[in-house]
């Protein structure tokens, strides 16, 4: 087995996996604006409901917040299976009004939760100095882990002047720049500049251990990859929502009481010292990572990425989108699968795949030969659908059984399907758990993670010609060494933790 070089983003991630295809009520919360101040300021919570059949619902949500004030704990639904009412909270008259709060919301036994930013984040939230170094982990000398970070106590470093670190608002134009944080809230550090063609992999830093790497899978001639810079997420980072940006840059979703859109940047791994010995130091998970505006709601559940303009959307309800503060009412009711150019989306309305237009326009997807989207919609992030100049790109197995032999289909602006052919079969004694799973590179090879014998493996399999090979292999040269400076760093494959990752 073969050693890689990695790109060395380490992240600890939840292991749940994407919901199943909802066959019981299903319920939204949203909160605009996402940010009030600590003095009384409100925000108005919209909540949607919705039967197991897809109709709306009827009766009453509760709602609960851990402190401040609602406006009802009680909310009616109206004839379109909507409700709102208002929270508020005042530090000068309630305790706890300060940070994240929490809103839950109850109907008919489906659940939803959203966070409220009150007032501004603490010092201890906001990330390391203004130069976008891994600000707080060890001090300016290289001291001990474990510091407090930013509030220039233990970087040697000032703040980063924006409103979550102590500071002031920088007037963007909202209690936060509109989006719950300034851009100086996790201290900006510079991104890591991926290609949004290729396919990456999310694997871990010591085999059975939560410590993950992004590693390019890429031939290394030493057989080990040394590095003093280091990419670091948090432990509630979703690692499944990891999408590359077609500028180049990694976005992934925050799962905590933040619920932020976060970009990676990168972060320095610093020298210290245990006993003498010199060691690598890792610095706060997520510490400059930069936060995504999401003005319209915290986006909890999803988002997407234009493929031509990398511009965000986000989900603040089941079909309810925006990109910025605007709401796109042309995807309304739509639930969206993929982004494609010019406004393209592929979703689907009820149980009907479509594709509508920047106009609102839906065209039913025809010509799949009795094959079904429902693959897709059940397992959100297993497949991958990938965005061509003129509509999507997608793997789809037989008719029915969704088995191999797995095929490539296009289907275009106005929905129209074609089969472009067949990929290579699996070789003999490859294991893996649904056989046309995968994420697709730019040139229609398949990617995907499976198994021979006990070794864990990436497998490639071009569309039409050439058999499938395996493309990268556990590496044997044993785990990852943080007691030496630069650390030696290495990529296993965790069956159940690693996915593989692409651009849209």
């Amino acid at each position: 087995m073969s050693h890689r070089r990695l790109l060395t983003l380490a992240v600890c991630v939840l292991g749940a996996c994407p919901s199943p295809e909802p066959t019981s009520p299903s319920l939204a919360i949203a909160a605009r604006p996402s940010s009030i101040d600590d003095l009384g300021g409100s925000t108005v919570l919209t909540l949607t409901a919705l039967n197991a059949d897809g109709t709306t619902g009827t009766g009453s949500v509760t709602l609960t917040a851990a402190v401040g004030t609602l406006s009802s704990t009680s909310v009616a639904l109206d004839t379109a299976g909507k409700g709102t009412a208002t929270f508020s909270c005042d530090s000068r008259t309630q305790a706890g009004c300060m940070g994240r709060v929490t809103i839950d919301a109850a109907w008919s036994g489906a659940t939803a939760r959203t966070r409220v930013q009150v007032g501004g984040l603490d010092a201890g939230q906001a990330g390391g100095t203004g130069g976008g170094s891994a600000g707080g982990t060890a001090g300016a000398g290289g001291g001990s882990a474990g510091s407090d970070p930013d509030a220039g106590e233990a970087d040697g470093g000032e703040p980063d002047a924006g409103g979550a670190d102590g500071g002031q608002p920088d007037g963007g134009g909202g209690t936060f720049d509109g989006g719950g944080y300034d851009a100086g809230a996790r201290d900006s550090g510079t991104p890591l500049v991926l290609d949004a063609g290729q396919v990456y992999l999310i694997g871990t830093l010591i085999e059975g251990r939560a410590l993950y790497t992004l590693s390019d899978m890429a031939p290394d001639a030493g057989g080990t990859a040394t590095s003093d810079r280091i990419l670091l997420l948090p432990a509630d980072a979703d690692r499944t929502s990891a999408v590359i940006r077609p500028g180049g840059t990694l976005l992934y979703l925050e799962d905590s009481a933040s619920a932020v859109l976060l970009e990676v940047a990168a972060d320095e791994v610093l020298q210290g010292q245990d006993g003498g010995a010199v060691i690598s130091v890792l610095p706060p998970p997520a510490a400059n990572d930069i936060v995504v505006p999401t003005p319209a709601c915290m986006p909890t559940t999803r988002f997407w990425v234009r493929p031509d303009t990398g511009g965000v959307v986000y989900a603040c309800g089941p079909t309810d989108y925006y990109e910025g503060s605007t709401q796109l009412t042309a995807y309304a009711g739509l639930e969206l699968l993929a982004l494609g150019p010019n406004g393209l989306a592929l979703g689907r309305e009820g149980t009907t795949a479509v594709v509508r237009d920047a106009t609102g326009l839906s065209f039913p997807v025809t010509g799949l030969m009795g094959r079904s989207l429902s693959t897709y919609f059940n397992n959100l992030y297993g497949r991958q659908v990938r965005a061509t100049p003129t509509g999507f790109l997608l793997t789809l197995g037989q008719p029915m059984t969704d088995a191999a032999p797995c095929e490539l289909w296009s289907i275009g602006a106005t929905g129209a399907a074609a089969n472009l052919g067949s990929f290579a079969a699996l070789p003999m004694g490859l294991m893996m758990g649904s056989p046309c799973e995968g994420k697709l590179r730019d040139d229609r090879t398949l990617w995907s993670i499976g198994r021979v014998g006990s070794t864990h493996v990436t497998l490639v399999r071009p569309l039409g010609v050439g058999p499938a090979s395996v493309y990268y292999a556990e590496p044997d040269g044993g785990p990852s060494q943080l007691d030496v400076y630069p650390p030696r760093l290495f990529t296993f494959i965790d069956p159940s933790d690693s996915v593989l990752v692409t651009g849209p």
